[in-house]
């Protein structure tokens, strides 16, 4: 059995997004693969101020609050949240426990700290590899609703997510998308490629009902799509008044306040529904009906909203800047296009709808079976041999040299004094001669 130790921010039962998703469906899977698993969890809603260890089938689940985690070197904002990950590793190792592999995600940089001592000349991690997975970080959002990145201390959370990425033993990809717009371009051949996986529930559990329209499923932002589908609802609405649109996700205030100003009249049609967040077997329950599942995000790593509809034999309509796009074939097993198009979500569910409820079956068959090939049992048996031929390396001793800007890095984010002069000089090279390279989304 390997050991290994995944760090996370998200676990049942407070599973929020895609990575708790990940993390549950990967803990469910993980003891057949032959991987015996530890989960820390930091949670900033956990009462305790020890950590709590318990047992979830056979997962050993550590739960602790990064904000109540002692010793902290006088770091600001979200750079805790790493220290507090780094700080719980440590004591558990120095406590008479090692893992064979550590793994963690790439958002919030959270296993900033333990890359930072696996640069040191000894270090307790020397043959312990560290993994990351790209689930999408942070600054890729800010990225791509044009907030600004360079604000203090965001721009440093993007810095560390950009370390983490480089300086990992493993980059675990879900899609090759993920690894082209993230990662460095000599990091792209060398991430590896394995599908998040999923239990796709057997064949009777996908029964379906009395079609009852078209759903958009996921979180309520900027990413997701939201707003381009409803522009382009607006227009295809009254083609199909009879078809109505829910969508399931939960949402800030100040995304549904954008939508009520820019969609009033759309809102006025009662054919259009918001659910709010949703259980999952209730979310579920509602996607066995629908007629079309629309995913239109402009970035996602792999999106579970995708790959649960495909799994319960839906059609489903899908960005090409969606992971999950890549297991699929166009107009066979779902409706593709490019968010680059601009008319390309309108003209996808066009098709969609035009078709008789045979064909989408047809079609929902084919996605389902495309799921339990590439996300089935297979993807977490890929992850247990990628982290064999991870641990083999590490036994080397070896790892490729630091740059000198990362190493100059490692020494001043610890110094607070020295982390505002060097932001300062960067926000002021960037008003006098633009955005360096180096800086951009890659």
């Amino acid at each position: 059995m390997i050991k290994l130790w995944l760090l996370t921010t998200e676990f049942p039962p407070f599973v929020g997004g895609g990575i708790g998703t990940y993390c549950d469906e990967f803990a469910s899977q993980a003891a057949g693969a032959g991987l015996e698993l530890t989960v820390f969890v930091g949670d900033r809603n956990f009462a305790n101020s020890s950590p709590e260890v318990s047992c979830r089938e056979a997962t050993t689940v550590v739960r602790f609050n990064p904000l109540k985690v002692p010793h902290k070197p006088g770091l600001l904002a979200d750079a805790e949240m790493p220290w507090a990950f780094y700080a719980m590793v440590m004591e558990r190792i120095n406590g008479g426990d090692r893992p064979d592999i550590i793994e963690a995600q790439d958002y919030l940089a959270i296993a900033y700290f333990l890359l930072d001592d696996k640069e040191r000349r000894s270090s307790i991690l020397d043959r312990i590899p560290v993994a990351v997975t790209l689930h999408g970080p942070a600054y890729a959002g800010w990225v791509i609703k044009r907030e600004n990145a360079f604000d203090l201390p965001r721009f440093w959370l993007a810095e560390m997510e950009r370390f983490c990425i480089r300086r990992a033993d493993v980059v675990y990809a879900p899609s090759q998308f993920v690894a082209r717009r993230v990662a460095q371009p000599k990091q792209i051949a060398a991430a590896e490629i394995v599908r998040n996986p999923f239990a796709v529930p057997p064949a009777e559990a996908c029964g379906q009902g009395e079609e009852t329209g078209v759903f958009y499923f996921g979180r309520l932002e900027h990413k997701k799509g939201i707003f381009f589908l409803l522009e382009a609802w607006t227009r295809l609405g009254p083609a199909w008044p009879d078809v109505p649109l829910t969508i399931i996700g939960g949402y800030s205030e100040s995304i549904m306040e954008e939508i009520r100003q820019r969609f009033p009249a759309l809102l006025s049609r009662s054919s259009v529904r918001f659910t709010g967040l949703l259980k999952r077997e209730d979310a579920q329950r509602r996607l066995r009906t629908a007629q079309v599942v629309v995913i239109p995000s402009l970035f996602d790593a792999y999106a579970y909203a995708a790959v649960e509809a495909l799994a319960l034999k839906r059609l489903v309509v899908l960005s090409s800047d969606v992971g999950a796009s890549e297991i699929l074939e166009n107009g066979v097993s779902a409706f593709i296009y490019e968010n680059s198009d601009p008319d390309g979500l309108e003209n996808a569910l066009r098709r969609a709808l035009a078709l008789c409820p045979a064909q989408r079956a047809e079609m929902g068959e084919r996605a389902r079976q495309a799921v339990i090939e590439c996300s089935g049992p297979v993807a977490v048996g890929r992850k247990a041999v990628v982290a064999r031929e991870a641990i083999a390396r590490a036994g080397t001793g070896r790892r490729p040299r630091l740059r000198l800007l990362d190493q100059l890095y490692c020494r001043s984010i610890r110094n607070r004094l020295l982390r505002r002069c060097i932001g300062g000089l960067i926000i002021a090279r960037i008003g006098v001669i633009g955005k360096p390279r180096w800086l951009t989304l890659s």
